[in-house]
């Protein structure tokens, strides 16, 4: 019958964090020494993570965009999942400039890229299991400023006049 209780600790050194056995090596914080607890797997980045970000700035409303959960600034497209077959799955449509796309990706190719689809837009893919926590708010505000300044400078398109009815 196989050891329910898993392996046994052989070594404990709580100065260091570092616990021993025959089958296994952990390292650890102090705090989950304290805590008494197994620290938690870190959890996996999503399109609610980028939501809860991307509602912290100003005029920025939760939508949807081709049937997919996005923020919107002013009716335009801030982010939101990407829906074209030719993104990898779990990828965010972020709108960015043209040049902003370039340099992201050339700083980070294993977390931002493009598609054929998507070159012709300004927007760069982000793969969200690779992404840093930290990143998010800035990459969230860098489409809020591109964003934000394509709304302000673009003039009102006039609505066309209605037919009256003579009488």
């Amino acid at each position: 019958m196989a050891n329910l209780a898993g392996p046994q600790v052989a070594d404990r050194d709580y100065s260091t964090g570092r616990f021993e056995s025959p089958e296994i090596v952990l390292y650890c914080t102090a705090d989950w020494l304290t805590e008494g607890a197994l620290p938690m797997r870190k959890k996996a980045i999503d399109f609610d993570v980028v939501r809860k970000i991307g509602l912290t700035f100003p005029g920025v409303e939760e939508n949807t965009a081709y049937g997919c959960p996005a923020l919107k600034l002013k009716g335009k497209l801030l982010a939101c999942m990407a829906s074209h077959r030719s993104a990898e799955p779990g990828s965010l449509v972020v709108c960015v400039s043209f040049e902003e796309r370039a340099a992201l990706i050339a700083e980070a190719p294993e977390i931002y890229y493009v598609k054929e689809h998507y070159l012709n837009y300004e927007s760069v893919l982000v793969r969200l299991s690779r992404i840093s926590p930290n990143a998010l708010p800035g990459l969230v505000g860098m489409a809020h400023k591109f964003v934000s300044g394509k709304t302000k400078n673009r003039p009102r398109a006039k609505k066309p006049a209605s037919p009256r009815a003579k009488s």
